[in-house]
């Protein structure tokens, strides 16, 4: 079976590229991972102009529905590969700090499409219930509505701790640095 793998990258304006550009890159990224031996899952081909067919839709509505689809995801049999430009883009970073949340394994943007790693290359990093955080007794579960600084680095996605049980400890993490302290969760 091939494993999974989860296209983040701009899908709006703004990084110099247009909607249909940024749909072009996806789609590149997208035909050169399944050549690779991939499976590759691409929300912008998804809906790719649906900001147009359906308008009533939000960024937010669209944003969350891919956060939906990537939480689903089992790091076992999935990874995200980064695009071009990702940093530019707010939800591409979302999706990232989710993914490292969900411990799947995330592909740095390759030159080109077909530099894309193989499918081979793939290590399944593994179930985030058969993973915890040993260390601390559990898992990390992102928090977007957290709005905390972190005390080392300043960054805002923080993310919460939780038991085997799925109940939280009372720790925060930072997704950027990996910080964790411990405070009351909101």
């Amino acid at each position: 079976m091939r494993p999974l793998l989860y296209i983040s990258g701009p899908y709006s304006t703004g990084n110099g590229r247009t909607v249909a550009e940024n749909i072009a890159v996806a789609r590149a990224h997208a035909v050169a991972a399944a050549k690779k031996g991939w499976m590759p899952l691409c929300p912008h081909l998804n809906t790719a102009g649906f900001e147009v067919d359906c308008p009533e839709i939000s960024h937010e509505e669209w944003l969350a529905g891919d956060i939906t689809i990537l939480r689903s995801l089992d790091p076992a049999g999935a990874a995200m590969l980064l695009l071009p430009g990702w940093e530019e883009s707010k939800g591409a970073g979302l999706e990232r700090d989710w993914a490292i949340c969900l411990n799947l394994e995330i592909f740095e943007p390759p030159a080109t499409p077909e530099a894309i790693p193989p499918a081979a290359a793939f290590r399944g990093i593994g179930s985030r219930r058969k993973t915890p955080d040993v260390a601390r007794g559990g898992d990390r579960v992102a928090h977007p509505e957290q709005t905390k600084p972190c005390p080392r680095c300043g960054g805002r996605r923080v993310g919460y701790c939780i038991d085997l049980d799925d109940q939280p400890t009372g720790e925060l993490f930072c997704v950027r640095c990996g910080a964790v302290w411990e405070e009351a969760i909101a």
